[in-house]
């Protein structure tokens, strides 16, 4: 029996059309267009959490170490007597990082740093001064550690780095020549630069050591150096909440964080864990030249339009780059007297 002229229809009608499946495709690209915000909304939220979490970790294994030994972690080379040049550094008892291993679940892995005479004077030659080299040849270095990637960085997937840093505060900073300068060099100075008090002690020397190589507390603004500054929360005069300690920053704009990153890597005092400047506004792009210390030794992130920190008292907050950059400076400094403006 023939089939009838309605079934032959039907049966015509059972694909689609090109005009329809067109009209399809657009309609599902235009719903993946409205979704694909949203969806990267999401990640960067479940990103800033993860990495708000670590710097909190990072914070309270701070305040634990200082629980202990009443000063913040003083993780950094050893100058052995002669502080008058900030590059005559003798041997590495390693970054901060290591400092706090122990009181971030990494005991094991702090034992392998030989920690002998860190606040002696001693002997520069003695390779066993020298805590990260040594960890480099029993086979403690280079490793890598879950807690100090942001997720947002998604660079150098697998490298010893870390995306976490110690704020030098309102610090002077010195390019790879040699030379003092550079575009925010003035905020680093009181003197005749026409701004005022910008984050500097009261009653203290006009000038801190370049590049945090102090240990006087008196010249070091923040609450860490590059030398062993023993810095404790009773001199954080300004008060905890109004104090940076630590902030991201991304190593593959750091020059030395990159120089290290195949040996010490994070564990390097000698800057493979970068110390940062308040003086460089927050997300400052350092990627053409890593090497310039007056760009690249600032906090910065992947966030869009920040960066996260954790303050002197644990608390971690989001600190947008459009920052009043006198308010950053004074966030900086620990002990300036001076009010910091809402941020």
């Amino acid at each position: 029996m023939p089939a009838s002229p309605l079934l032959l229809r039907w049966r015509s009608r059972l694909g689609f059309t090109l005009i329809e499946l067109l009209v399809v495709i657009a309609i599902i690209a235009i719903l993946i267009g409205l979704l694909l915000p949203a969806v990267q909304k999401v990640r960067e939220a479940a990103n800033r959490i993860k990495c708000s979490n670590n710097l909190k970790q990072l914070a309270l294994a701070c305040h634990n170490y200082h629980d202990v030994y009443q000063l913040f972690p003083p993780g950094a080379q050893y100058f052995n007597n002669d502080f008058s040049n900030p590059w005559n550094c003798h041997y590495d008892k390693g970054s901060w990082l290591v400092f706090t291993l122990p009181f971030m679940e990494q005991d094991p892995l702090y034992k392998k740093f030989p920690m002998r005479n860190y606040f002696n004077s001693a002997d520069p030659s003695d390779p066993n001064n020298d805590s990260v080299d040594l960890a480099l040849a029993n086979g403690a270095l280079p490793t890598t550690l879950p807690y100090l990637r942001c997720p947002a960085a998604g660079d150098l997937l697998g490298k010893p780095v870390s995306n976490y840093s110690v704020s030098l505060g309102p610090c002077c900073l010195y390019p790879a020549g040699g030379a003092s300068g550079g575009p925010f060099e003035k905020y680093c100075d009181p003197v005749d630069n026409g701004l005022g008090d910008w984050g500097y002690p009261k009653g203290g020397p006009a000038n801190a050591p370049p590049i945090g190589t102090g240990i006087d507390p008196v010249k070091v603004r923040s609450c860490f150096s590059r030398t062993g500054c023993k810095i404790n929360l009773a001199m954080v005069l300004d008060g905890t909440s109004n104090t940076i300690l630590l902030g991201e920053f991304l190593p593959i704009q750091h020059g030395w964080a990159m120089a290290y990153m195949n040996t010490g890597g994070w564990a390097m005092g000698s800057g493979g864990n970068a110390h940062c400047s308040t003086i460089i506004p927050i997300n400052y792009d350092s990627s053409a030249d890593i090497n310039d210390m007056n760009i690249a030794w600032g906090f910065k992130s992947n966030h869009p339009n920040g960066a996260m920190f954790a303050f002197a008292d644990g608390s971690i907050r989001f600190i947008a780059k459009t920052i009043d950059h006198k308010t950053y400076q004074l966030l900086g400094c620990r002990n300036d007297g001076l009010v910091p403006g809402p941020f």
